[in-house]
């Protein structure tokens, strides 16, 4: 401005625009076992205006030493790289959590005869990953029926239980083992006698019965007869 007293010196100063501050953060992620690594990604919290991560003078990288194969368990998500002109940055790791992956165990059916060994008893994996196998697992499930040498025909579930895994969740699925009825023969014997005389008496030969049974453990006597 003018001034009746003053000479007046005008003198320039500066502007200093400082880099704002910008953090980028690697995603928390979560994966099943033996599944491949999600999509890793960044948020990015402090950009001016109509900035986003292309702005950047240089991109951050974002990697994890977790692979397909990696066990259960927690690893790094970690950040590298990147450059700006406008911005200071500062890098935030993630983490990616690998849960275990489900396994299902099945006892298989079985079938046997009443007074019969029972089979032996197996069960199937369903659900290994990679390369993975029965030998994977910690320790494989106990299995196991109620049924014996003596047991009625019926149905008798087969059980599964314990076993363990680093890696898997294990579901444990029953079987059914079937205990048929034994068959037995039933004969009537032979006889004979003279014309007119009157019949003998009729009888009647078992066999086939198991675990030393006899006759006495039916329900119901068949009995014998003829026309003569």
């Amino acid at each position: 401005g003018l001034s009746v007293n003053y000479t007046i010196t005008l003198v320039n100063g500066s502007l200093t625009i400082n880099k704002a501050p910008l953090t980028a953060i690697a995603d928390n992620k979560v994966k099943v076992y033996g599944d491949p690594n999600p999509v890793f990604s960044i948020t990015y919290t402090g950009f001016k205006g109509g900035d986003d991560a292309s702005s950047l003078g240089s991109p951050i990288t974002v990697s994890s030493t977790a692979s397909e194969a990696s066990g259960y368990g927690v690893y790094p998500i970690t950040l590298t790289g990147g450059s700006s002109s406008n911005y200071t940055i500062s890098l935030s790791p993630g983490t990616l959590t690998v849960d275990k992956a489900p396994l299902i165990i099945t006892a298989e059916n079985k079938t046997k005869i009443y007074g019969s060994v029972n089979p032996g008893l197996s069960f199937t994996h369903s659900g290994f990953k990679g390369s993975d196998g029965p030998g994977s697992l910690s320790s494989q499930p106990l299995i196991l029926t109620t049924a014996t040498t003596t047991s009625n025909a019926g149905l008798y579930s087969i059980n599964l239980s314990g076993g363990s895994s680093s890696n898997y969740t294990l579901i444990l699925v029953s079987g059914v083992l079937t205990i048929s009825k034994a068959t037995i023969t039933v004969q009537a014997s032979n006889q004979s006698r003279l014309y007119g005389a009157v019949n003998p008496s009729l009888s009647i030969v078992y066999s086939g019965f198991v675990n030393s049974e006899t006759s006495a453990v039916l329900d119901v006597m068949p009995t014998a007869s003829t026309t003569a």
